[in-house]
Order: C-alpha cells, then sequence, then structure tokens
C-alpha cells in the first residue's frame, strides 16, 4: 500500500516537473533558460516530444527501490509539447508552452536588465492556468493556478563556450490537498560551439525541492545533450536526462526532442 501511494505521488509529480514551471521562455541548451532574447517582432515556434521511463523511487530515507514487485514491469510515458514565443521589445520576450492534450497553458515573459557581452542577466516571471480535461476538483493539483518568479545568469567569456544559470519559484492558488503547495527549481547548463557553431554538445545539472505539509521531496538530474543549428532559423535539440538522487520521488529517465523555428 505504501509503496503504491509513492508510485501514485511519484508521477503526480512528473506532471508538476513538465507543466509547473515557467513556460514559454526561450532558450540557447538544454534546460536552463538563458538571458538572449527572441528579436523584436520575431515568433519562435518550437514543437517537441518527451518519452520517460520509470522503474525505480527513492523513499523517505533517499534510499533506491523497486517501484514494481515484478522486475518486468516498467512505467512509460510520452507527451508532445509546443513553444510560442515573440520578442515583443529589444529588451523582453514573452511566450506560451501548451501540452499535446491542451491541459494546460504555461505562459511567460523574460525582461533583460544587463548584458555586456560576456555576462548578462534578466528576469522572468510566468502564471500557468488549467485548461481542464476531464473532473475537475478546485483543490486538486491539475486546478490550482501557479504564479512564479525567477532570475537567469549567462556567462560567455568566448564566442564558443558559455554557461547558463536560472532559479525560479512557483506558488500553487488554492493551495492543493495533495501536491506540493510550492516548488524551487534551480538550473545550470554550460555548452561549447564546434563546427562554426552548428553543433553544441552540453551539459546541465538541476535540482528541484517540493514543499508539501508532512514529507520532504527533492529531486537532482543530469541532463546531457546537444543543439544542432542547421540553418539560420532551425535548430534540433536532443536531451536524455538521468535523476541521480532524491526522496519520496521516482527516478525516471527522459530523452527530449524539439525543433526551434524562427517566423520572421
Amino acid at each position: 500500500m505504501i509503496r503504491n501511494l509513492l508510485i501514485i505521488m511519484g508521477f503526480s509529480l512528473i506532471v508538476l516537473n513538465v507543466n509547473g514551471q515557467i513556460g514559454g521562455l526561450s532558450g540557447s541548451k538544454l534546460n536552463s533558460l538563458c538571458v538572449d532574447l527572441v528579436d523584436k517582432n520575431q515568433l519562435e515556434f518550437e514543437p517537441g516530444f518527451y518519452h520517460l521511463t520509470s522503474r525505480k523511487y527513492w523513499n523517505d530515507e533517499g534510499r533506491i527501490r523497486n517501484s514494481f514487485t515484478t522486475a518486468d514491469s516498467i512505467y512509460v510515458e510520452s507527451a508532445l509539447r509546443f513553444r510560442f514565443t515573440y520578442g515583443v521589445t529589444g529588451k523582453m520576450e514573452i511566450g506560451v508552452n501548451i501540452p499535446g492534450d491542451m491541459s494546460v497553458g504555461n505562459w511567460g515573459f523574460k525582461y533583460e536588465l544587463y548584458n555586456d557581452q560576456t555576462s548578462a542577466f534578466a528576469l522572468m516571471g510566468g502564471l500557468n492556468t488549467p485548461f481542464g480535461n476531464g473532473t475537475r476538483n478546485r483543490k486538486s493539483d491539475d486546478n490550482s493556478i501557479q504564479t512564479g518568479l525567477g532570475a537567469i545568469y549567462s556567462w560567455s567569456p568566448t564566442e564558443d563556450f558559455s554557461t547558463d544559470f536560472s532559479i525560479q519559484g512557483m506558488q500553487s492558488f488554492p493551495i492543493p490537498e495533495q501536491e506540493a503547495a510550492k516548488y524551487i527549481s534551480v538550473s545550470a547548463d554550460a555548452g561549447y560551439y564546434l563546427f562554426n557553431g552548428k553543433l553544441q554538445p552540453a551539459i546541465g545539472l538541476g535540482f528541484q525541492r517540493f514543499f508539501c505539509d508532512n514529507t520532504r521531496q527533492y529531486l537532482l538530474t543530469l541532463y546531457p545533450g546537444l543543439t544542432i543549428e542547421t540553418g539560420k532559423d532551425f535548430v534540433i535539440t536532443i536531451i536524455h536526462s538521468v535523476d541521480l538522487a532524491g526522496r519520496n520521488i521516482e527516478r525516471h529517465h527522459i530523452t527530449d526532442l524539439s525543433f526551434t523555428f524562427t517566423i520572421h
């Protein structure tokens, strides 16, 4: 019974992880957002696909355990998503992420405060609004509105090497009865361009902390990947993330593929 409860809790947090962050904003690498903005009056359109598998979870003591009683059982989840990001001014962009089932809209804005060629800093904020699929419960996590704020720092000491750091926090309204009411995410990416900027191997590290009344929940994730720029207005991003440590949460392997188009 306890194992089944943890499985349900963990997979509901998958939804929080996918839909709970500030959405609709542009990035230059993997998970962390970058300070660089979509150019004024241009639109970025990004369809994406992810495939998730899980066999194990971390218990309340942070020890890894099997999620299922049989070795041949596995949880699998696959989904589409779409991002639309528009450059409002030379200092600001706005956008939205929408999953394939149209269950929620992740709205966001990014505002550049400082940029001196090598270092840059920006603020971001967002609102996640449920559109609704199926039965609605006012206090369920799927139907809570989430607001968020965050900051981004980018450092590019050379034309080929750059790093991005981002931190963001979310709060749910009304407070859900069974899920985390607050959420904090910290991530860092580093990438190096090869072949005149056409290929960028990158690696990132992310930490997520979920705030529940009686349960300690966190997740540490490593996500290597690469970006491929086949043209000026088209980028392919491939990520395979692996969870390294956690508590009261499932361990995931996620392969993510996205295609970014710039529309002038």
